[in-house]
């Protein structure tokens, strides 16, 4: 039978409220309306995604970068008992941890050999070439500032109980 696809659309944003609704004064009203006009201009494709929870229990993860994106991640990473190692030659505060590996050193492509997953959170020049060290290992990789080269995308996380949620746009910021 046929299989049903989803299509590749246009997102636009939802209209402006007046300045009634959101209170403040005229020359504020103008500017917010002026900049969710462009927004709802915008035009934003993005391939169709498939959603997928990770098993991490025990498997290696590689972080690439030891700034405040870095250190964003690891709770997640951590929680799911992912054995997480940060390659980066400096590290914040919030990523020294002391479950977590640090590797002293800017990124080499052998970082990824036998990792499961990457997430690439340092400045753009080094994310490409992770990116690139990923995808010839066949692994996935979330990327902090370039959803192109993203092979994975991190979306807002709710837990109540049992049940999780997450919701993606697709790679966008919200």
């Amino acid at each position: 039978g046929a299989v049903a696809r989803p299509r590749q659309g246009r997102v636009r944003a939802a209209p402006a409220r007046g300045a009634a609704e959101r209170g403040g004064g005229a020359a504020a009203a103008g500017g917010r309306r002026r900049r969710r006009r462009r927004a709802a201009e915008a035009v934003v494709s993005a391939a169709p995604v498939y959603p997928v929870f990770l098993r991490l229990e025990g498997a290696p993860v590689v972080v690439v970068g030891g700034g405040p994106v870095a250190a964003s991640k690891l709770d997640g990473l951590l929680a799911a008992g992912a054995q997480v190692t940060i390659v980066s030659p400096t590290l914040d505060r919030g990523c020294r941890r002391p479950d977590v590996t640090w590797v002293a050193r800017g990124f080499v492509a052998s970082d990824l050999d036998g990792a499961r997953f990457v997430v690439a959170a340092a400045p753009p020049e080094v994310n490409r070439a992770v990116a690139a060290a990923a995808a010839a290992r066949n692994l996935f990789v979330t990327e902090a500032d370039d959803r192109a080269s993203a092979t994975a995308y991190l979306g807002g996380v709710v837990r109540k109980g049992d049940v999780t949620i997450a919701i993606s746009t697709g790679g966008a910021a919200p």
